[in-house]
């Protein structure tokens, strides 16, 4: 019989959004089992008062208290958890002085605490699990004078590699590290990349969505041939791509069709929009993704390889392979577990050749190969090996 826990997520991802995130998708299926509490992201009051007019997801009447900052979400298993929004927060990332940050987050977590401790007493949640989801700015703070158990770090990034989070993350986690029970990492190459001898730590890799993709992907299935060659890239266009390598790829196959879906983020990506046969379509809903991707011949993972990238397991890797897609990518990281589904390129020809390669040898075993293999790499699973490592510090 499965032991409920009662598991509390700090986390920094926001719970709403346009995109998949490793911490929601882990969260939303350890609630089909145990009581979770979701800390969302500590919006600040730059971001309640400027930065709510473009972003549709700052969820404000919550924030402010208009609300009940305390919601119920039903989750599309049947489960259902609760999402805590916490109050606006003095901006930080300005501060350059250590001590003063530290006095500001002090502020911060004051402010935010009181919150998350009403939250957990409602809850009935006397003494819960901590998942703290890369969020070391508020890790050193929070909980202090709240009853909880262990405290499990959740690391999908290489901090230090980050621009957005490098100035204070990367000491701020330092610190961090020494308070906390275990950390589970979403790839070998972070895992190794930490000093973190003498603490426990483990890895889980990156998943896939089965509500979102099965229909598109059940083996058996029959693909017929296209006369179009259509190749797809899903997630953020941003400085993690490789735009030399992706004009030149692009130029060269010139039949081809270049499907890029996701929310762009990089000014370097407004040249491939005068190339006439790529196409953008901006951030899309996450049920329509199997529908657009459905006409991919194959599935492309263009970063370039540096020390922010070297880490990355990307979740775009199982959803192209769920739907049948042959993977093409360049050698930014190393995917253990795929590595036998997956072609990696180490320059621009390769990749052009490795791309042409697998378009053209294509099959429906191979197809329903990479699907079953997709599939056993479900957040299900990735929940349940989530599970065990929380179950060791009951």
């Amino acid at each position: 019989m499965r032991k409920h826990l009662d598991i509390v997520c700090h986390a920094l991802p926001s719970w709403h959004g346009e995109y998949m995130k490793s911490t929601v998708q882990l969260m939303k299926e350890l609630a089909g089992y145990h009581n979770v509490l979701y800390i969302d992201y500590a919006y600040s009051w730059k971001d309640v008062l400027f930065n709510s007019r473009k972003n549709k997801f700052i969820p404000v009447k919550r924030i402010v208290g208009i609300d009940k900052a305390l919601e119920e979400v039903k989750l599309e298993n049947g489960s259902v958890m609760h999402v805590l929004s916490l109050p606006p927060i003095i901006p930080f990332n300005w501060i350059n002085n250590h001590t003063l940050l530290k006095f500001v987050q002090g502020v911060n977590s004051k402010i935010i605490n009181a919150r998350m401790k009403s939250a957990m007493k409602k809850l009935s949640m006397e003494k819960p699990m901590i998942v703290n989801a890369f969020n070391p700015f508020f890790g050193n703070h929070s909980f202090q004078n709240a009853s909880h158990g262990a405290t499990i770090y959740y690391c999908y990034d290489n901090i230090s590699a980050s621009v957005w989070a490098s100035k204070h993350g990367t000491w701020l986690e330092q610190e961090f590290l020494k308070k906390v029970d275990a950390v589970v990492f979403t790839s070998e190459a972070l895992q190794q990349s930490k000093d973190v001898e003498g603490l426990d730590s483990y890895v889980v890799n990156n998943g896939v969505d089965l509500t979102v993709f099965e229909q598109e992907s059940a083996p058996q299935k029959k693909y017929e041939p296209s006369t179009e060659i259509n190749i797809g890239y899903i997630g953020s266009i941003d400085d993690r791509l490789d735009y030399k390598l992706l004009e030149q790829v692009i130029h060269h196959f010139q039949d081809w069709n270049f499907h890029f879906i996701g929310r762009i983020n990089s000014e370097k990506a407004e040249r491939l929009k005068t190339m006439p046969n790529v196409r953008f379509y901006g951030a899309v809903d996450v049920k329509e993704l199997p529908v657009l991707m459905s006409r991919f011949n194959a599935g492309i993972i263009p970063f370039v390889k540096n020390n922010f990238t070297k880490n990355i397991y990307p979740m775009k890797a199982n959803e192209y392979l769920v739907l049948g897609l042959p993977v093409v990518m360049t050698d930014f990281a190393i995917l253990n577990d795929l590595e036998e589904m997956v072609t990696v390129s180490e320059n621009i020809d390769s990749f052009i050749q490795c791309l042409a390669d697998e378009v053209k040898n294509d099959s429906n075993e191979k197809k329903n190969t990479r699907i079953t293999k997709a599939m056993g790499n479900s957040w299900k699973n990735k929940a349940l090996e989530f599970e065990n490592i929380l179950l060791h510090y009951v």
